[in-house]
């Protein structure tokens, strides 16, 4: 974005957006999955707002693919 010398100190300037994950299968019906979300904005008066975020996920599936 180009921001002109008038606009107000409160608007976006710059952010950084960043996401990794691991997912780990125990079996055909179990799934464990790990998620890290890292986001930072800043401002043009030099505000910096950092926003991680840890989110964690576990999946049971009664059915069970492929059938014999």
């Amino acid at each position: 974005m180009s921001s002109t010398a008038t606009d107000p100190g409160t608007n976006y300037h710059i952010s950084h957006y960043a996401t990794g994950n691991l997912i780990y299968q125990r079996s055909v019906s179990l799934l464990f999955g790990a998620e890290y979300i890292y986001g930072q904005l800043e401002r043009k008066n030099n505000y910096v707002w950092n926003a991680p975020r840890v989110q964690g996920s576990i999946q049971y599936s009664s059915n069970k693919y492929p059938k014999e």
